[in-house]
């Protein structure tokens, strides 16, 4: 299981990503948090998934249930919603390509409350109370 989150003060603004992946019994086997520069909040959010992505590839996974309780970024990734940006864009190409390679990648939306752990990471790279 993986979850993401991105956030950034001002839009945009300094930004960070944190993810946290878990194996099937639950048990930790990843997390990482880091600022990316200026950046806006959804941009933050891909780059979140995309570094998640690339860890579950490193550490051999080959089925990962993503978790974001981004709505824009699940329902981009998804296929759900067409992507404006050209930035954007870029990302999801590149989101496409991790999928590609892991194998299976299913994407799901959960409220904020869910994903604590993703999103507290955020908070302590952007010195606050909420991304």
């Amino acid at each position: 299981m993986l979850h993401v989150d991105g956030g950034a003060r001002g839009a945009p603004g300094p930004a960070a990503i944190g993810y946290v992946l878990d194996d099937a019994s639950g048990q930790r086997i990843a997390e990482h948090a880091e600022a990316i520069g200026i950046a806006a909040a959804a941009e933050a959010e891909y780059r979140a998934l995309l570094a998640g992505l690339a860890r579950a590839l490193e550490l051999g996974l080959s089925c990962v249930a993503a978790r974001s309780d981004s709505r824009l970024l699940i329902g981009h990734v998804g296929g759900e919603q067409s992507i404006r940006s050209p930035r954007l864009v870029a990302l999801a190409a590149e989101i496409d390509d991790m999928r590609m390679r892991l194998g299976t990648v299913l994407f799901e939306w959960i409220p904020e409350s869910a994903n604590g752990a993703a999103h507290e990471l955020v908070a302590r790279v952007l010195g606050t109370a909420s991304p």
